[in-house]
């Protein structure tokens, strides 16, 4: 299955869709380009595209890297797991409240309703 690769980045003020990113010969991002001019890598967080998206109201909207998403379970943050090699689902609370599943379970039971950036009181 192929799924588009494309990024978002926070500026601290605003969410961009990401145009452009400049490498160097070793892959590293040394630039960022979005229609509001171009950013160095330092002053703007990448977020990655899951390759899912939720079909909440029946419209599709992408689900990226530090989305935060109402569940049936409760809200949680999408995030990469190096160890488990996917995008899963966390919620820190207490030991009722805390939940671990993988994002691919998202389907039409989530909404995306933030990001940590934006709206980080929404999981405090």
């Amino acid at each position: 299955m192929e799924r588009p690769i494309k990024f978002r980045a926070w500026d601290g003020a605003d969410m961009e869709p990401v145009c452009a990113l400049g490498l160097d010969m070793r892959g590293e991002v040394i630039s960022v380009g979005t229609p509001h001019g171009v950013f160095s890598p330092h002053d703007v967080t990448l977020m990655q595209f899951t390759g899912l998206n939720v079909h909440h109201d029946r419209t599709g909207v992408d689900v990226y890297e530090h989305d935060i998403v109402e569940t049936e379970y409760g809200l949680a943050v999408v995030q990469w797991s190096h160890s488990e090699k996917g995008w899963w689902l966390l919620a820190q609370g207490d030991e009722s409240t805390s939940f671990k599943h993988r994002a691919m379970s998202l389907g039409s039971a989530g909404r995306v309703v933030g990001n940590i950036h934006a709206n980080p009181d929404l999981i405090r």
